[in-house]
């Protein structure tokens, strides 16, 4: 994974993770237009949605 996609894809788990909006995603993940671009895109790659799936119902037990 290069270090852009980490960057975006920890973004991501941060957004998931903590419930808040998009654009309160800390700028050491990068723009959060483009954070938020890079779910929707991975979110629409067969069998992606399970992903976010995942961290909506774990995120009860952190």
């Amino acid at each position: 994974m290069a270090r852009a996609d980490a960057q975006h894809f920890n973004g991501v788990v941060w957004r998931l993770r903590t419930g808040e909006q998009w654009r309160e995603i800390p700028e050491e993940f990068g723009s959060w237009p483009i954070v938020h671009n890079r779910f929707r895109q991975w979110r629409n790659v067969s069998g992606s949605r399970h992903f976010a799936d995942h961290f909506r119902v774990s995120r009860s037990s952190w």
